[in-house]
């Protein structure tokens, strides 16, 4: 894992500005943070002023720093969670590495979270202790938001009949909201394009497309692990980061049509690279080896969906 994650580390650094949508904008923001006003995302923005000031505006360094924050708290999530380190590594690789070259403050964050700041959270009751960990974590990506409203929400058991049907009723709403989407969008979209305004429709209709397979797969996942319940509830860790995933998914459900938000579910999927192993190692040793082998089958072809789309731009179901 560890050989792995260092060659990972050198793609990651080392890649042309041009790998990545947004490469070369961090890269720019980096560069040039000397000319930008202070930004309310405090965090990264004194970071990225720091680091410039460390490496005399040399990028490359500043990528191995967050390199090296990125894969120690990946490790550290990875030892504090998986029952199954290597085939959580395999997920993360599968389904977060692409992210973690397009956008990176999310990306980081993501990892942050889980690897630094729920353990925290968990630890911790004082409120004051709580509000300073949301602070820090708005700070590095204002949508952290979405993922301080899930945690609250996330605190609570709840039985299997009401984890069913909020998925139920989420998907249901889902798709409706597509079904008024297809009638309604086009028109919008025609009079925004018309005065200027940004694709924002259009995109919204296109990542109907590109998203709806990960979403079936994340919906079966969700069944799979409501059915394990009763597994999950003997350690309180993976029952809360059971709701955060759930809840996470129920809001998935009704916005994966709609690209600029569905970003934000990133906070709550993210969990399922810890769930999947420990749900899987509590099923018996045949049905286990067959659905580690599914499991890691499906990843490797989703990163190499990702991986097609990144080099080609071409949408497909």
């Amino acid at each position: 894992m560890y050989v792995l994650e260092f060659f990972l580390f050198l793609i990651f650094v080392f890649r042309e500005p041009s790998v990545g949508t947004d490469t070369i904008n961090y890269i720019n923001d980096f560069k040039y943070i000397e000319r930008a006003p202070f930004n309310i995302q405090f965090v990264f923005y004194y970071f990225q002023k720091i680091t410039n000031w460390l490496f005399f505006s040399n990028y490359k360094l500043y990528f191995s720093l967050i390199g090296l924050i990125v894969f120690y708290f990946l490790n550290r999530s990875v030892r504090f969670y998986s029952t199954d380190p290597f085939f959580t590594f395999v997920l993360w690789l599968c389904f977060y590495y692409c992210i973690l070259l397009n956008v990176l403050r999310q990306a980081s964050l993501l990892v942050l979270i889980y690897g630094l700041f729920i353990p925290l959270l968990l630890k911790q009751k004082r409120i004051v202790f709580k509000i300073a960990i949301f602070l820090l974590m708005f700070g590095i990506h204002y949508s952290a938001i979405f993922f301080v409203v899930i945690y609250f929400l996330s605190l609570r058991d709840y039985s299997k009949i009401v984890y069913f049907l909020m998925l139920l009723s989420s998907y249901l709403i889902g798709g409706y909201v597509v079904e008024i989407s297809n009638s309604i969008f086009p028109f919008i979209n025609s009079f925004t394009m018309a005065v200027g305004l940004p694709d924002y429709f259009g995109e919204m209709n296109m990542n109907e497309n590109l998203s709806g397979n990960s979403l079936l797969f994340f919906n079966v996942l969700s069944c799979l692990f409501v059915l394990s319940l009763n597994r999950f509830r003997e350690n309180t860790t993976f029952l809360f980061l059971l709701n955060v995933f759930l809840i996470g998914q129920c809001v998935a459900n009704v916005l994966y049509f709609f690209g600029p938000l569905h970003r934000i579910v990133f906070y709550s999927q993210y969990a399922f690279i810890f769930l999947l192993p420990y749900c899987i190692m509590t099923m018996p040793s045949v049905l286990k080896s067959v659905c580690r082998l599914t499991f890691l089958m499906f990843a490797i072809v989703y990163f190499y969906i990702q991986f097609y789309l990144g080099n080609t731009g071409e949408i497909f179901n």
